[in-house]
């Protein structure tokens, strides 16, 4: 039976969790960071997502091999114009299934941008199947004030899942780091949670 998720109020030590795991990337953060809050739908969009007035590097592009960041894909002969965006991949279960989602844990931005964080998710056991439509939909919570997220689509490798979310950062939000968590449901199944930072500059 598939176990479907219901709005609580919810506290999670998702920083030192993924530390502990391997996952995180940045040195000399804080042990733990507890994330807590009540969990939102993020909005699907229907229409094109918001994006920056100018290029980004973590503009979403297709390629042959499915979505992918502008700053990740490579011309030959053509120097690049930012460095790669990073990612981590960490691992989610539910009941006796597991996942793996590739996503950025640690996003570094200005106040009045906007942020894409795209999520590649594969199963542990094997391959989604390609004749089964796959529903991924996200919640977040312990967000800061302002902060806007939505939902749009992402072409991955076959027998995998792509979903993107994307994060508005307001321009008044205080410089600093702001933590948050995003939980993962696969056709209505909660596979739990992932953190993520966002780094605002100023």
């Amino acid at each position: 039976m598939k176990t479907r998720w219901l709005p609580l109020v919810i506290s999670v030590f998702l920083i030192s969790t993924l530390a502990a795991s391997g996952c995180r990337r940045v040195e000399g953060e804080p042990a733990t960071t507890v994330i807590s809050g009540t969990p939102v739908p993020v909005t699907k969009l229907a229409n094109p997502p918001p994006t920056n007035s100018a290029e980004a590097p973590d503009d979403i592009v297709f390629t042959p091999g499915g979505s992918a960041y502008r700053a990740n894909v490579h011309e030959q002969g053509v120097p690049d114009k930012w460095p790669e965006v990073q990612t981590v991949e960490a691992r989610l279960s539910a009941n006796t299934s597991a996942i793996f989602v590739a996503y950025r844990d640690s996003i570094t931005t200005k106040g009045g941008e906007v942020r894409n964080n795209l999520f590649n998710i594969r199963q542990a056991e094997g391959h989604f199947l390609d004749t089964t439509p796959h529903t991924v939909d996200l919640f977040i919570f312990g967000a800061p004030p302002g902060m806007t997220f939505y939902q749009g689509s992402a072409g991955g490798l076959p027998g995998t899942l792509a979903t993107l979310l994307i994060i508005e950062v307001p321009q008044t939000l205080a410089a600093g780091h702001h933590s948050f968590g995003i939980i993962v449901l696969i056709d209505g199944v909660n596979y739990g949670a992932l953190g993520c930072t966002v780094d605002v500059t100023g």
